[in-house]
């Protein structure tokens, strides 16, 4: 007898910013959701998608095991709005995004995500956390940098020990917020 693999539901649709830009969100859920959400904030270049490889997706992953899982376009990249000068869209609009998508789902499932950025989404991630606490119940960096964590421009990040040399921007946060960092 075979087993059965896991039914999880997929859904697409877009949230408004406060600068009216239409942002794609793919959400997968298992059918026993129960744990905290999950948000997640794709790198450079890329979209969403990264996160959902047939075979070895992410999204899959977490959602078989209880979580229910965002993944967003940030603007100008994927199926969210694209404007006409790339080289308008800076991190801070990105932020923004972030801020939509995650107050959407504080407002849809009752609860704080926990929001994991890889790349330059990991600064997005950071500067998230950092600049609204209330939206995040935690979070978690994949492949960023260290210098891009900076707090504060000017502001050295290399201090003696792995720890301190990972985590310079979560120094700046409430200390229950940051849950890791993978390089």
């Amino acid at each position: 007898m075979q087993s059965q693999e896991p039914v999880i539901q997929s859904f697409d649709f877009f949230v408004e910013t406060t600068d009216n830009v239409f942002i794609h969100v793919h959400r997968k859920v298992g059918t026993a959701a129960n744990k905290v959400p999950v948000l997640l904030i794709h790198g450079t270049w890329c979209d969403g998608r990264i996160w959902d490889f047939p075979g070895r997706s992410v999204i899959d992953y977490l959602a078989v095991r209880g979580y229910d899982v965002y993944a967003l376009d940030v603007r100008g990249m994927g199926s969210s709005d694209h404007p006409e000068n790339y080289f308008t869209i800076d991190i801070i609009s990105r932020v923004q995004d972030a801020v939509a998508v995650a107050g959407y789902i504080v407002a849809h499932a009752g609860r704080a995500p926990v929001v994991m950025g890889w790349s330059q989404g990991g600064v997005v991630t950071g500067l998230l956390a950092a600049s609204a606490p209330h939206l995040v119940a935690g979070i978690g960096f994949f492949r960023t940098r260290q210098w891009l964590l900076c707090a504060a421009p000017n502001r050295p990040c290399a201090a003696e020990g792995y720890r301190e040399r990972r985590r310079p921007l979560c120094a700046h946060l409430r200390s229950d917020l940051c849950i890791g960092v993978w390089n």
